[in-house]
């Protein structure tokens, strides 16, 4: 079956050009530019990671496939990325641009499958409208992690769907898997994937064939490793996205509100691009191209059926707004392919070339400027952010701290998972994280292991988390000041030292085994701070 219908022989390459050159080199500049800036940038301007990077840095440092939170696969990437790099803030900075840049390649891919070259790269470079293409690379986690395999996922299913060839089929099926283990979102995509297989007759006839079956059996044995891990934490982490969905989710109405509001952005940024074809110098030939209504059916609904699902979610029970973050990749592609199928005279004008994608970068470079902008401002006023934390200083004058008492690497970090995370984060002894001293959140932790190490337990007066005042009353403690910004504005970071074999069997039984959430721990208040300092060293 054809595609597109085109009356030109050019498929939409932008500018008449019909070299491989030509067809990415728009893309290419965007794409290359926009990693250099969003990771050098930032690099230099901000002094830590954002909390969520900070937390899976720690977590892969012990080996897990799913914790009380998500699956691994953001922590495995992290992880290996720092053992390439070192632990620097570009590090993770560069790997979220590198997903992110995927993601566009993928969406271009696909477009350019269902509509051409040139209508597919203008719905491409309408995605910096959307902030989890741009403002995102500032913060590495799971939602970045999962936007080229989600879109990479529906690459391959159209793919797949158009032949009996294998490889496609096996790349489906490999794309889906390493979706659920980097966020379990992907369900929802691969869903609509095979509600597409039943419901296109071309797709379907497919199943005649062994192929498809082979690519199910691949794609059921990828999995069998997280449904094992997900049933021995019993299931912690879906009982987390329900919880953290009723906690800081918004409700449908306002979730509704954002999502069409980003949506107008994107349609506006489209109007922007065909304004732009318009203009002189105009060496645009004829184009003509009509949308394949198959094509169109794949986009309306792979693109708009799991937004539309989860907006339908959110008016029963308020949901995370960043959780639609890969959502939206296929939305310029949709809203190219409804603009053609409803006024096909404008083909011409619905592509994009050099011009758009310097355009895009524009957008994408002045989003930039206005946050690294305001973390300066923050920074000369005097504001403590926590990106501006400067996490080398607190890592290297804690692991003096740990050496001088103890003359060995520190080896655990405790705490709440921002402040003992960007203590442990730079860190030579490479830490391992104990989240709240919950043993459940931090299985890696056990009672051979704190007696042997022993552990650097930190906090400040806006952590979630602090420890019981009677456990602060045994060990070492003390509290350290790091200067932010001309103004010196102050970060204080509260620790207790429990040195090797200080740590005992009755302290596991009474301060982790009885621990429970985070929430049902008694906390340090500052008046118990400040008459620890009183005290000073070693409780008597």
């Amino acid at each position: 079956m054809t595609v597109i219908g085109m009356t030109s022989n050019e498929r939409g390459i932008p500018f008449g050009r019909a070299s491989a050159v030509g067809r990415w080199s728009p893309l290419a500049l965007f794409l290359v530019v926009q990693a250099v800036a969003w990771t050098g940038i930032p690099a230099m301007v901000f002094g830590a990671p954002q909390s969520n990077t900070v937390e899976l840095a720690l977590w892969a440092r012990d080996w897990f496939i799913v914790n009380y939170k998500h699956p691994a696969l953001p922590a495995w990437l992290l992880g290996f990325a720092y053992d390439l790099g070192g632990t620097h803030l570009w590090v993770s900075l560069l790997l979220a641009q590198l997903c992110i840049a995927a993601a566009y390649v993928f969406v271009f891919l696909l477009g350019s499958d269902l509509l051409g070259d040139g209508p597919a790269l203008l719905g491409a470079l309408v995605l910096p409208a959307v902030s989890h293409f741009t403002v995102d690379g500032l913060r590495y986690n799971h939602n970045v992690v999962q936007l080229p395999l989600w879109i990479g996922f529906c690459f391959g299913l159209w793919r797949a769907s158009r032949s009996d060839r294998l490889p496609w089929w096996l790349f489906t099926a490999a794309m889906a898997a390493l979706g659920f283990y980097a966020k379990f979102t992907m369900g929802l995509v691969v869903a609509f994937g095979a509600l597409w297989i039943v419901l296109d007759a071309e797709a379907r006839a497919r199943l005649r064939g062994r192929t498809p079956c082979i690519a199910l059996l691949v794609f059921v044995v990828l999995l069998i490793p997280i449904a094992v891990a997900l049933g021995a934490t019993d299931f912690a982490s879906l009982a987390w996205v329900s919880r953290e969905s009723a906690r800081r989710g918004i409700p449908g109405s306002h979730f509704l509100r954002d999502v069409g509001t980003t949506v107008l952005i994107m349609a506006a940024a489209l109007a922007a691009g065909l304004t732009v074809n318009r203009l002189p110098p105009r060496h645009l030939p004829e184009f003509q191209v009509a949308v394949d209504r198959r094509a169109l059916s794949f986009l309306l609904l792979m693109g708009g059926g799991p937004m539309l699902a989860t907006l339908a979610m959110a008016l029963v029970a308020p949901m995370r707004l960043e959780w639609a973050a890969p959502m939206y990749s296929m939305i310029g592609l949709l809203l190219v392919a409804l603009l053609l199928r409803r006024r096909p005279r404008l083909a011409r004008w619905a592509r994009a070339g050099l011009r758009h994608g310097v355009l895009a970068l524009a957008a994408s470079l002045a989003l930039l400027a206005g946050h690294a902008g305001a973390a300066l401002e923050a920074r000369a006023a005097g504001h403590a952010r926590k990106s501006l934390w400067p996490a080398a200083e607190i890592a290297a004058r804690f692991d003096r701290i740990w050496q001088a008492e103890t003359g060995r690497p520190l080896r655990i970090v405790a705490g709440d998972s921002w402040t003992a995370g960007v203590v442990g984060l730079m860190s030579d002894g490479r830490p391992s994280l104990f989240t709240d001293l919950d043993a459940q959140r931090s299985p890696a932790m056990t009672e051979r292991r704190l007696e042997a190490d022993g552990m650097l337990l930190v906090w400040t007066d806006g952590s979630s988390w602090r420890p019981d005042p009677a456990l602060a009353a045994r060990f070492l403690h003390g509290r350290e000041a790091f200067a932010v910004g001309p103004q010196a504005a102050a970060v204080t970071v509260d620790y207790l030292l429990i040195a090797p074999g200080q740590w005992s069997d009755a302290d596991w039984d009474r301060w982790v085994e009885d621990n429970g959430t985070a929430e049902s721990v008694s906390r340090l208040s500052a008046s118990d701070v400040k008459r620890l300092q009183r005290t000073g060293g070693r409780a008597q």
